[in-house]
């Protein structure tokens, strides 16, 4: 990165990504079924993130 203008992309999923672990182990812990709940939570974290990290690229572009 260059100069004083950071690019700040992926952080939405990276964020996902590590909610969605942490309420599919939560979930899995509860329900006694770690191997069903960790996947169902990273895909839908995964999810969630790509979709934020694109709501804000769109901004950003249409903010220049």
């Amino acid at each position: 990165m260059s100069g004083g203008s950071s690019k700040k992309t992926g952080v939405a999923t990276s964020m996902g990504i590590a909610l969605g672990v942490g309420i599919g182990a939560v979930l899995g812990v509860i329900t006694q079924n770690i191997g069903l709940w960790l996947p169902v939570g990273l895909g839908i974290g995964i999810a969630i993130g790509v979709s934020l990290d694109a709501r804000a690229s769109r901004s950003r572009r249409d903010d220049s």
